[in-house]
């Protein structure tokens, strides 16, 4: 195997590591294999100049910056915040009825957000039906010129991640809580990005899940203090 695919693979996460590995394995007995999609997510500031942004993509994809293709930063940042303009007016009546709800969930807002996305993206017309009163079934209810169809949101999710999500959200929380009790005034948004598979402390990440009590409140503790030291 050459180098750079070796480095290619020591960037993924393990399922897609193993999945890779598994195709390459039988592609070498000579059998079929489907093509393979990996898909990666990752955000990316816009105040950033467009070279340190295509190194930050180049970093993520693990290629060198000439490598990668031609591309009009500025274009892209405002075609996804044009987007997401539109979703947010889209949405924003049924927001307002979730918001009259009690005890609406965090995962409703959630499933509001990919359906605005999708009726955006839907290359036909729809609109978003905002009901009188909570109903059980459907999740979400559409309108075409034609027809009135009932949607249900479901989400395929990996225990594994599932279970590291947890864990890092778990950390985050106590952060917050560091925070509140030393009186932090801070009026900023930050975002904390997480390789769950990345290790931690002593070997260990959120994948494994080996860290012991007193080890998250050691990370907890290094996350609240990179906060505060950023609020500075």
């Amino acid at each position: 195997m050459s180098t750079d695919f070796m480095t290619f693979i020591d960037k993924l996460s393990p399922e897609d590591r193993d999945k890779v590995v598994g195709d390459f394995l039988k592609n070498l007995k000579g059998e079929t294999t489907e093509p393979l999609l990996i898909r990666k997510t990752f955000k990316i500031s816009n105040q950033g100049t467009e070279e340190e942004i295509k190194q930050r993509i180049a970093d993520v994809y693990g290629v060198p910056v000439d490598q990668l293709p031609p591309m009009d930063i500025k274009s892209e940042f405002q075609r996804n915040r044009d987007n997401w303009m539109q979703v947010s007016e889209l949405i924003a009546p049924y927001e307002i009825f979730l918001k009259g709800r009690a005890n609406t969930s965090v995962d409703k807002f959630e499933e509001l957000t990919d359906i605005g996305r999708f009726i955006v993206a839907w290359p036909d017309q729809l609109q978003l039906i905002v009901p009188d009163e909570p109903v059980k079934y459907p999740d979400f209810t559409v309108r075409s010129s034609e027809r009135t169809i009932g949607i249900e949101h479901t989400r395929l999710i990996n225990p594994t991640i599932k279970a590291a999500f947890n864990s890092a959200k778990q950390v985050i929380t106590e952060a917050e809580v560091i925070l509140k009790n030393i009186n932090l005034d801070y009026k900023r948004t930050v975002n904390i990005f997480i390789n769950f598979s990345k290790p931690v402390l002593d070997g260990n990440n959120f994948y494994n899940k080996k860290f012991t009590r007193g080890e998250k409140k050691r990370i907890s503790i290094v996350i609240a203090g990179y906060i505060e030291v950023s609020a500075l």
